[in-house]
C-alpha cells in the first residue's frame, strides 16, 4: 500500500512540474521580415546601436535533486526580470528613434553570455544593429 502511494506520488509529481531552458527571449517572438533592397533607395541612418539587459539567477545551472526529487526548475530562480529579450529590444527602439520616419533595423544581432559562480548567475543579452532609412520611391511588388 505504501508503495504504491510513493509510485503514485512520484507520477503525479513529474506530470506537474516540467523543465525548461533560457533562450534569452519568448517563444514566438522571433519575426523575420524580407524587404528587398535591388537598388540604391536607402541610407544608413545609423550604426552599431548597442543595447543590452541581463537578469542573475540563484542556481543557474538549473535542476538538481536528492533520488527522483527534482528542487529546482532547469535554470534557476530569477531574481530579476527575465524577459531580457523584450527589455534589450525596447531600448534598442528608444535609441534608435524611428517613429514616423521610414527607417527600419537593419542587421540585427544577439549575443548572449552567462558568469556562473555555481550558486549564482549572471545571463546577459545584448542586441547591436543598424538603421536604415528609404529615400525616394518604395518599391513595387509585382507579384
Amino acid at each position: 500500500m505504501k508503495s504504491s502511494f510513493m509510485v503514485g506520488a512520484l507520477l503525479a509529481s513529474l506530470a506537474l512540474t516540467g523543465c525548461t531552458s533560457w533562450s534569452g527571449h519568448k517563444e514566438g517572438e522571433a519575426q523575420t521580415k524580407m524587404i528587398k533592397i535591388q537598388r540604391n533607395n536607402f541610407k544608413v541612418a545609423k550604426s552599431k546601436l548597442m543595447a543590452s539587459a541581463s537578469c542573475s539567477y540563484l542556481f543557474p545551472h538549473g535542476a538538481f535533486g536528492v533520488g527522483p526529487i527534482i528542487l529546482m526548475p532547469a535554470g534557476g530562480i530569477a531574481l530579476g526580470n527575465p524577459e531580457l529579450y523584450e527589455q534589450a529590444y525596447k531600448k534598442l527602439r528608444e535609441q534608435a528613434a524611428m517613429e514616423g520616419k521610414a527607417q527600419q533595423l537593419f542587421n540585427v544581432c544577439e549575443e548572449q553570455t552567462m558568469v556562473s559562480y555555481i550558486v549564482i548567475g549572471d545571463y546577459k543579452l545584448t542586441l547591436t544593429a543598424d538603421v536604415i532609412e528609404f529615400t525616394g520611391e518604395r518599391q513595387k511588388d509585382n507579384n
